[in-house]
């Protein structure tokens, strides 16, 4: 009985097979069972080929033969052979029976579907039409998009790295550097900062802003402190170099937020020339403090001896570029703050969770002309910088080095909200973090190419002309690091969600420690090293 069971349920399922109804694979066993009681009424009128009689004397068969097995058991074997020519005998006429009445009932079915190859009607299966592709979702386009992008970038870092040109691999090194430690320094900020508003429960735009000022003047100090310490202690020079450079980034990017918390406050947003007092008061603030700083450092330097020797001044050197980082960091995020208001009319949210809002193509537009400007003001005051190098006060120096540093940092960051306004005016409407990934990456792709034309026509110039074009470079290095952070900013958001999407900051806070824990060791002793090494 079993075995007559399993066998009409394939030859059902053969049937359905080869009549071309794939719609049987979505409905199961039941369709069969139902396809089988379908064919046993309709057999009914076939005379001769009576499925249900068919069943009833097999039924009667097996039962008979097992009767006579528990009476004559040596007559089993006979029995069994017998039993199988019976049913080999009647698969041919069950077949074709069941074939004919499956067509039939199928044709009748309302949820048919015989879709064969246009313009022919016995086709086969596998010759059915291929139902066209559904358009893909915006999200499934973009994770396209992403995942080829980042193997094309991928690739041209290997090319760049082993290029023949010493001055494209020394770029392509130093903007590798620049991009992976603007992305640790910021890991370890952002962790800061947020473990400070957790313990300290802190509220409110005024609350976050005093203490990132606190954060900036403690960083500081410690950068200064902890600089002397090393280098009188007579520190590796990647060691003091890597410490330096983090603690800079650090302290720029306290001070940086610090000032985009003042521009949105009401007494200053409200009106264009309130905005521009407040940069004169960022940039005269942040000169006399370092002013401060190096007279003091001077002061101690002599303290000792009344000469300053070669290791007191590698501290000197150290400390104030460590200072003009911050420098350009603070006051050209400020000047880009300032300038997307001037643009789209309103004060522009910079947090990467908040994506551009009534932000066109024109908008858009007007921030890449505006970047084209400021790329060429960068370049132009490379002869600037050149002149003060001439100068014999180390405060003029100091000041021509710093707008050409500030023209540059303005760029980066011009630069990566022109990538999220396209993107947008584009008619962008995914999930942020594959926005975000998407500008990340293909800001990327085109920095390398862009290394690879500035190197070119950097060559064609001479020594003066061309540092502007290769400060450029470096503008390009501090956008592809800024690009990522964001786009790991929101990507900390979402791991940090739990599966009923409240919010845990200890994850998060573990998360980007972590994170920062794999990729500064790298750096330090791999990256770094190499971008020194290229430099020379």
């Amino acid at each position: 009985m079993q075995v007559l069971t399993f066998f009409r349920a394939f030859v059902a399922a053969w049937c359905l097979l080869s009549t071309g109804d794939l719609s049987l694979s979505n409905r199961g066993f039941l369709g069969v069972a139902e396809a089988l009681e379908v064919y046993s009424d309709s057999a009914n009128s076939e005379p001769g080929f009576q499925l249900r009689h068919f069943q009833h004397e097999s039924d009667l068969q097996i039962e008979s033969q097992r009767s006579q097995q528990s009476q004559h058991w040596p007559d089993h074997r006979a029995n069994e052979r017998q039993r199988q020519q019976q049913q080999r005998a009647l698969e041919p006429v069950f077949l074709a029976l069941a074939h004919k009445h499956l067509r039939d009932h199928l044709e009748t079915r309302p949820d048919k579907d015989l879709r064969t190859t246009e313009g022919s009607e016995n086709a086969v299966p596998w010759q059915r039409e291929i139902s066209k592709p559904t358009p893909p979702s915006p999200e499934a386009r973009a994770y396209a998009i992403s995942l080829m992008l980042a193997v094309v970038v991928v690739m041209c870092v290997f090319y760049l790295v082993n290029w023949n040109d010493d001055d494209v691999r020394a770029n392509t090194w130093s903007t590798l550097s620049m991009t992976v430690s603007i992305f640790g320094a910021v890991l370890i900020f952002g962790t800061t900062v947020r473990l400070c508003y957790w313990v300290f429960n802190v509220k409110g735009l005024r609350g976050e802003t005093f203490v990132l000022f606190v954060l900036f003047s403690v960083s500081f100090v410690v950068m200064q402190t902890f600089l002397n310490i090393m280098l009188r202690t007579q520190a590796h020079r990647t060691l003091v170099c890597s410490f330096g450079t983090i603690c800079a980034h650090i302290t720029g990017f306290a001070g940086m937020y610090c000032a985009a918390g003042l521009q949105v406050l009401p007494i200053f947003a409200t009106t264009w020339w309130a905005s521009c007092l407040l940069l004169a008061a960022i940039t005269l603030a942040l000169a006399g403090m370092f002013m401060v700083g190096s007279h003091l450092r001077r002061n101690i330097a002599l303290a000792d001896d009344g000469i300053i020797d070669e290791e007191e001044m590698r501290w000197l050197r150290q400390v104030e570029d460590a200072e003009n980082d911050v420098f350009s960091l603070c006051l050209g995020f400020s000047i880009m703050q300032a300038l997307r208001c001037w643009i789209s009319g309103a004060w522009q949210p910079y947090d990467a969770r908040i994506p551009p809002d009534h932000i066109g193509q024109s908008e858009a537009n007007a921030l890449l002309a505006t970047s084209m400007a400021l790329c060429i003001l960068t370049a132009a005051s490379t002869k600037l910088s050149h002149i003060g190098e001439e100068a014999a006060h180390a405060g003029l120096k100091r000041c021509c080095r710093g707008v050409t540093n500030v023209c540059s940092v303005a760029v980066a960051w011009c630069l990566l909200f022109w990538g999220e306004w396209q993107l947008y005016a584009a008619g962008f409407q995914g999930v942020r973090i594959t926005g975000l990934l998407i500008v990340a990456l293909s800001l990327t792709f085109l920095s390398f190419f862009a290394i690879v034309g500035l190197d070119l026509v950097a060559d064609t110039f001479h020594r003066t002309e061309a540092r502007g074009l290769r400060i450029l470079m470096l503008s390009l290095g501090l956008m592809v690091g800024f690009t990522w952070e964001r786009a790991f900013h929101i990507g900390f958001d979402a791991l940090s969600l739990d599966s009923k999407g409240q919010y845990h900051e200890s994850a998060r806070l573990g998360l980007a420690a972590g994170l920062a824990l794999l990729v500064l060791p790298a750096w330090s002793l791999y990256i770094l090293p190499s971008a020194l090494k290229a430099q020379e």
